[in-house]
């Protein structure tokens, strides 16, 4: 094998250990079926920003004040370990909800405020969520089908949901599409 192919392979071996290795939010699964899980998240603390955008391109406009709010960009100029998974909403046409989850040794009440005024602190409370995974690119097609596998399983199963469907982006946008860790997550409402 080519010594520069070897290295390549290397190098994404060691991107990918690395990325699985970055801080994620606690779950428990209570029941499984195939790649859709019924999944009861502990409280998360987010760094949020509304932005207007299309859906593929929500990310990378929402990310630079975020970046920002965690490398030091706060009252405090306390820099914060970058966690996954970046999360999006689509709240309207135009609207897009991008967000960091805060490490969990920061308690909300410890959270500095942010520099920016677009970024806003909050948290998901301790709830029941539904949640697809798979892996590909970021495309609104791909969400989109995999919103409307999450729907059709839900209203199988009598599964009552509250949407907006929430995205779920585990690596960087360089990440080969096949090796991605997508999800898309909606929140139960009678569970």
């Amino acid at each position: 094998m080519n010594t520069n192919v070897k290295y390549m392979l290397a190098f994404f071996a060691l991107v990918s250990w690395k990325v699985n290795a970055t801080e994620e939010p606690e779950y428990k699964v209570l029941s499984k079926q195939g790649t859709i899980e019924v999944r009861e998240y502990s409280n998360i603390n987010l760094a949020s920003v509304y932005v207007k955008s299309t859906v593929e391109d929500a990310g990378s406009v929402g990310f630079k004040p975020l970046a920002n709010y965690i490398f030091g960009g706060n009252a405090n100029n306390k820099e914060m370990s970058m966690t996954a998974p970046v999360l999006e909403s689509n709240m309207t046409d135009s609207l897009n909800k991008v967000s960091f989850v805060m490490p969990k040794a920061v308690s909300k009440s410890d959270l500095p405020k942010p520099n920016d005024e677009r970024v806003i602190l909050e948290q998901i409370k301790k709830d029941t969520f539904l949640a697809i995974t798979f892996s590909g690119r970021w495309t609104e097609r791909n969400w989109q089908n995999y919103q409307e596998k999450l729907s059709a399983y839900a209203n199988n199963e009598k599964i009552s949901i509250a949407p907006p469907f929430i995205r779920a982006k585990y690596n960087t946008p360089w990440s080969i599409p096949f090796m991605r860790k997508n999800e898309v997550l909606v929140k139960i409402t009678n569970q």
